[in-house]
């Protein structure tokens, strides 16, 4: 039976413009999973609009110590990348992620995909886990791929 293969690919970087690539290359015609965004600023929590999603990027672009997931589905039904998720690490990183429908007995399209984005990103930390969330911090990410045996 298909599950979802979550894969993680730890970057450098988190640039809105980056993040938008990734996003654009792998699930163009995504939409929110949730009504708002949170931003943690100064003054504690404050509502982002979903349709403005450009806005959320922005501000975790230049928050760099914020941590924070954003999770989008893919609308394209005939997709294997059913969602993409953006984890912000409280250390100026970035995980970039993708839930793929397939099983780990048979993960020839999973590494497909897996290797493509692995290349596409540059990330040289990456793994996949069966829906587990990875941490907002890019130090104890590189040990939850460690022991993931994906690396």
């Amino acid at each position: 039976m298909p599950e979802l293969i979550d894969q993680y690919f730890l970057v450098d970087r988190r640039d809105a413009e980056f993040i938008r690539l990734f996003l654009d290359k792998y699930v163009p015609d995504r939409g929110p999973v949730t009504d708002y965004y949170l931003i943690v600023n100064e003054d504690g929590e404050e509502k982002i609009d979903v349709k403005n999603i450009d806005d959320v990027l922005s501000f975790y672009e230049h928050h760099v110590n914020c941590d924070y997931d954003i999770y989008l589905e893919n609308l394209n039904r005939n997709c294997s990348i059913t969602h993409a998720i953006i984890t912000y690490t409280d250390d100026a990183k970035a995980i970039l992620g993708v839930s793929v429908i397939g099983t780990f007995a048979d993960l020839t399209e999973s590494l497909a995909i897996f290797n493509e984005i692995k290349v596409f990103v540059k990330s040289t930390v990456a793994c996949m886990t069966l829906e587990e969330p990875p941490p907002n911090n890019s130090i104890e990410f590189i040990e939850f791929a460690r022991d993931m045996r994906l690396y």
